[in-house]
This record gives C-alpha cells, sequence and structure tokens, in this order.
C-alpha cells in the first residue's frame, strides 16, 4: 500500500506543480504507475487501474474543498527592473482555507 501511495502521490505533484526536478526524478503517467503496481502486486491492469483512480479522484477532491477562488481587483504595479508603471486587469486567483484546526494550531 506505501508503494502504491508513494506513486500515487508523486504522480499528483508532478500534474499540479509542474516537475521542478527534471533531471532527478522522471515524470511519471498514470500508465507507468498502473504497469508498475500491477507488475509488483500480479493484480490485473484493470483492477489497478480501476483503484489509482479512484485514489487520484479522492485526493483531487480534497485539495479542491481547500481552496476557494477570489476575484482580485484591477491594480496598478511597478516592473523593479525598469521601473516602468504596469496595469494588471481584474483576476480571478485561487486562495487556500485552512481548517478550524489548522488555525488554532498556527495561532498558538
Amino acid at each position: 500500500m506505501c508503494f502504491l501511495f508513494g506513486k500515487i502521490v508523486q504522480y499528483v505533484y508532478i500534474e499540479r506543480v509542474g516537475d521542478p526536478l527534471k533531471e532527478r526524478m522522471k515524470a511519471m503517467t498514470k500508465a507507468d504507475i498502473v504497469n508498475e503496481i500491477s507488475e509488483s502486486t500480479g493484480m490485473t491492469k484493470t483492477d489497478v487501474g480501476l483503484v489509482v483512480n479512484g485514489v487520484l479522484d479522492s485526493i483531487r477532491e480534497a485539495l479542491v474543498e481547500r481552496f476557494k477562488v477570489v476575484r482580485r481587483a484591477p491594480r496598478t504595479a511597478r516592473n523593479p527592473r525598469t521601473n516602468e508603471v504596469v496595469q494588471i486587469g481584474e483576476r480571478m486567483a485561487p486562495v487556500f482555507v485552512p481548517s478550524r484546526i489548522f488555525r488554532t494550531q498556527v495561532e498558538k
């Protein structure tokens, strides 16, 4: 089970963040994860695919529920290199929503 979880976390990280460790770590596709788990456990690829999809969906749902989208008002910014004033338009931005328990721990 730890092997499965490790591979899925690696996949989700690469899918969400990109691949900052490209030289050190090969990006894995979902098919790569299914193949490795199938070979190491002896389960069929179909069964492993269903499990991997279920776990990935659960992780995505958990992550999405912790973020909300807010509207950022247009503003004026300054390019630090050229000191040029730049207008930034209205945009939507994701914001992390911490749980009550997390906020309590941080405030201590």
